[in-house]
């Protein structure tokens, strides 16, 4: 089972996640993360990838991530995330590579570990890929095209935060501080990417504004409400 967890830095994502990743382990399943392997979770273009697979099959639940980017890319990002205006032709190079990357990663990693029958949390998505991108100034359509062979998560939930509720959060954020998309325009298009999304596929909003206990609970009460959630324990 795949599920993924979509929205902006910020929304509460990873807090989630790992609440959720409590709630398997109460539960007796093995919960192991990617990021145990590379806390920055890196690699260039071409490395072997299976390494990671032979790390994760040990476990039940394993959290993972969409975005692991091939440090090629991340060089990329690093520059269209921090200047001062999008640049559209840099962002739509760094798509392409961005969804190589996940084409790789989904061959290599996430297929052979669902067919184990693995039950993979991811943080961030696709369908983060076309809001960011769509925010640094692609064309939303042509973002959407390019990710026209996704596999679709069995569960994906939307963490919708307000633009204040983002800057609070990222404030402590050093790294994020500055980001693009936090400019007004920027988050405005980010925001209104995500709510398309919600309507072009199925993802299921979650209102992320309250305290995490309060996102815990109307997440597992939308879970729980769900057979194919249920049939796993």
């Amino acid at each position: 089972m795949l599920i993924s967890f979509s929205g902006p830095d910020g929304a509460g994502k990873t807090t989630q996640i790992k609440k959720l990743l409590t709630y398997f382990k109460e539960r007796k399943f093995l919960v192991g993360a990617v990021q145990d392997i590379n806390p920055d979770v890196r690699y260039h273009l071409g490395d072997d990838l299976t390494s990671y697979y032979d790390y994760l099959k040990q476990f039940d639940v394993i959290h993972s991530r969409f975005r692991l980017h091939s440090m090629e890319n991340v060089e990329i990002m690093d520059i269209v995330q921090f200047i001062s205006t999008g640049n559209k032709w840099m962002t739509s190079y760094s798509a392409y590579t961005s969804h190589y990357d996940s084409e790789q990663w989904y061959k290599y990693v996430t297929k052979p570990l669902l067919d184990d029958g693995k039950i993979l949390i991811s943080d961030k998505y696709a369908f983060d890929d076309i809001a960011f991108k769509t925010a640094y100034g692609c064309e939303y359509s042509w973002l959407n095209a390019l990710h026209y062979d996704m596999k679709i998560p069995d569960i994906a939930l939307y963490m919708k935060v307000n633009r204040d509720t983002i800057l609070k959060h990222n404030e402590l954020r050093k790294d994020l501080k500055n980001i693009l998309y936090q400019e007004p325009k920027n988050t405005k298009k980010l925001l209104k990417a995500f709510e398309q999304l919600t309507y072009d596929y199925p993802l299921h909003t979650i209102e992320a504004d309250g305290t995490q206990e309060e996102v815990h609970n109307s997440i597992m009460s939308y879970l729980l409400s769900l057979p194919a959630f249920n049939n796993l324990f």
